[in-house]
């Protein structure tokens, strides 16, 4: 697989039930397995990384294909951060998701996947991104 794909896939493949990389701005670059989610959903997502709108982005919770996330925490960049952080939780399933400078990757997970892992997964694979500059 090649492309933008590779990376939600590369998700899939380690565990995760869905991936999907987006610009900041919402725009989906690929998306893999059963994640069904909106641009102004990842929009959304993307805004609520920032300090000043964590708590709007906690009033409202997190919207993926509809349903609602648990915003669990939140870490903006900071100087000791080169990405930025988010957990969300819905049932026994939830989201790792990492921002850089110009994408987010998401990474989805059911039951039977430790949340812990699928955040190991969302970082590892960040980080080929981060070092192109992502």
């Amino acid at each position: 697989m090649s492309g933008w794909n590779a990376y939600p896939a590369a998700l899939v493949k380690a565990g995760c039930s869905g991936g999907v990389i987006a610009g900041l701005d919402g725009t989906i670059w690929g998306k893999y397995g059963t994640v069904k989610v909106t641009a102004a959903e990842v929009k959304f997502i993307s805004w609520g990384f920032a300090k000043a709108n964590e708590q709007k982005l906690r009033e409202k919770n997190a919207k993926v294909g509809g349903e609602k996330y648990f915003v669990l925490q939140v870490e903006d960049k900071s100087e000791d951060e080169e990405v930025s952080t988010m957990f969300a939780k819905k049932g026994a399933g939830g989201f790792s998701a990492v921002k850089g400078n110009k994408c987010v990757l998401i990474g989805f997970y059911e039951k039977g996947m430790q949340p812990g892992a699928a955040n190991s997964v969302v970082f590892d694979t960040f980080a080929d991104l981060f070092e192109g500059g992502y």
